[in-house]
């Protein structure tokens, strides 16, 4: 994906390259739904009419409650971004058209909105940035999101398959919303800035979403010293569609990177990763030293680590969960499987929290095998070690819980297992289905074509349940009800035309005499090997 390159500007360079009179920018389009291109000097206030932000030494800001769109027709490179109100209660779209905006920020921008209340039910507000490039230089304060002790939240939108978000410094507070999408790149902070902490607050839902092929959230530039955790009231990290999320660290759901600080109160924290790819450098680590996992309805609320599809989770070193804190793994295997484990680590270990701290609830593998219940008789892997530990496996297959499968499929549930090699944890389907559960939909109808002689066309109305790819599809003729004996006709049908499991599928006999009765069986065996059949009588009435 064509990505724009800027260089970050050292300090001094950019005093040296600076214009002799700063000039404060406000922007003019206060009113709801006011855009403008950003190098109309008709768009700003502040100026001398004839001129925009366009120096080092410039400012830009933007009234509070704005809504408008800021076109770009060329790259600009000022002082500041929003010092008067930050990006306060701001919906502004900045459009790059593929152009770069830097900054230099002498202090440090603030992006917030007011939570809603049932009192002031406003909708969040915060900038988008789509279409080019946003960039804090090196010397750059950073920015910050939300308020430390307010009630207000911050965040921002990255939209667009060029924009390529770089921050110096970032600071998150209470359920702060940042969304990446379209292609989007955030490029989390250099070596000093600090991990995304989503602060524990009564308000809910605050979250980082990254969605869409091409879309990232890169941490790779972060210190290896550093971890980013998302402890969120039901907020966390959604990776989803494609998209990317990449640590060089530790992360961690649901606790604390501050040793002894209680976290009881950061409720159902999560990453979410579907049909996308996260990869953490060193450990994923699971609720805090101090953490508590029940309310006073004792309603779980453990950190969850959810995988659905297409999911690929890689931790370089160890996945680390603390003892008690009703921690939870959640698997959303694909209907075809998974023939590599969606959750992938070097090791695994559980340990045990402070001294006197509750115990909270049980680690917790929750699978949803109803998709996947087609692979009757197979086992697919959940998650997997590079070094062997059997008895922390085991420790988690104890505790697994099996959902959303169809029990009258079964004549067994699935089960949850370790392998022989000590370093999979396996997910294995029953040996079977129940048979006299599994038949195709099968129609008859008649024409005449002759005196005493019709046509006889048969249809699938369905594969039959637990049939998605088919291995065999016949249909035969008997004049016997229990169908035995040799067949009068039968028809093979073509199975790699008949790749819609919901779809209808004619077989058409002629010649047939319906002064007689006859019975058609069709039978049907899906790579599996489950069989299925179903059987019609075919007589004179049905003209």
């Amino acid at each position: 994906m064509k990505r724009l390159i800027v260089s970050c500007f050292a300090a001094g360079a950019c005093l040296a390259a600076g214009v002799v009179g700063a000039t404060d920018y406000m922007w003019a389009g206060g009113e709801r739904g006011k855009s403008g291109n950003w190098s109309d000097p008709k768009m700003w206030t502040g100026g001398d009419g004839t001129s925009y932000p366009k120096t080092l030494d410039d400012t830009a800001s933007f009234p509070t409650w704005s809504d408008h769109t800021v076109t770009f027709t060329e790259d600009i490179e000022i002082g500041t971004l929003g010092k008067v109100n930050g990006f306060n209660y701001t919906g502004v779209i900045f459009d790059l058209g593929g152009h770069t905006l830097t900054v230099h920020q002498a202090s440090e921008v603030l992006f917030t909105y007011e939570v809603p209340t049932e009192k002031n039910m406003t909708p969040f507000k915060q900038p988008t940035f789509k279409n080019g490039e946003l960039v804090f230089a090196s010397d750059s304060k950073g920015v910050q999101m939300g308020g430390n002790g307010q009630s207000n939240c911050g965040g921002f939108t990255l939209d667009g398959a060029t924009s390529n978000l770089k921050f110096n410094k970032v600071y998150t507070y209470n359920t702060s919303k940042i969304v990446i999408k379209n292609g989007g790149v955030w490029n989390c902070p250099l070596s000093q800035c600090y991990q995304y902490n989503q602060k524990v607050a009564n308000e809910k839902g605050g979250f980082v979403q990254v969605t869409g092929v091409d879309s990232q959230l890169n941490m790779t530039n972060c210190s290896t010293d550093l971890t980013t955790v998302f402890n969120g009231n039901e907020g966390g990290l959604y990776v989803q569609d494609g998209a990317e999320a990449n640590f060089n660290a530790n992360v961690e759901i649901g606790g604390s990177y501050l040793t002894g600080v209680n976290q009881k109160f950061s409720t159902n924290s999560f990453i979410v990763v579907e049909d996308a790819t996260v990869n953490i450098g060193k450990r994923l680590l699971f609720g805090g030293w101090w953490q508590w996992g029940y309310n006073e309805q004792k309603e779980q609320y453990g950190p969850t680590l959810s995988v659905k599809g297409k999911a690929s989770v890689t931790v370089g070193d160890e996945i680390h969960v603390w003892d008690g804190v009703a921690a939870k793994f959640e698997y959303h295997p694909t209907s075809a499987g998974w023939t590599t484990a969606p959750v992938r680590a070097k090791s695994l270990s559980v340990a045990p929290r402070g001294e006197g701290m509750p115990y909270s609830g049980t680690t917790t593998n929750l699978i949803h095998a109803a998709d996947w219940a087609a692979l009757s008789g197979t086992a697919i892997p959940l998650l997997e070690l590079t070094t062997a530990n059997a008895e922390a496996l085991a420790g988690f297959a104890a505790h697994s819980v099996i959902v959303d499968y169809d029990e009258t499929l079964f004549p067994a549930p699935p089960t949850v297992g370790v392998s022989d090699d000590g370093k999979k944890l396996l997910l294995t389907a029953p040996a079977g289905v129940r048979e006299d559960l599994l038949f195709p939909g099968l129609t008859a109808s008649c024409d005449m074509v002759g005196l005493g002689v019709e046509r006889v066309s048969l249809a699938f109305a369905t594969f039959g349940r637990n049939c998605t790819d088919l291995d065999a599809a016949t249909v035969s003729v008997y004049d016997n009800a229990a169908c035995e004996g040799t067949p009068i006709a039968v028809e093979t049908l073509d199975v790699t035309q008949m790749t819609d499991p919901a779809g209808t599928y004619e077989v058409v006999f002629d010649g047939l005499d319906l002064s007689k009765t006859y019975w058609a069986k069709a039978y049907v065996r899906n790579d599996g090997g489950s069989e299925a059949t179903a059987v019609v009588k075919i007589e004179e009435d049905l003209m």
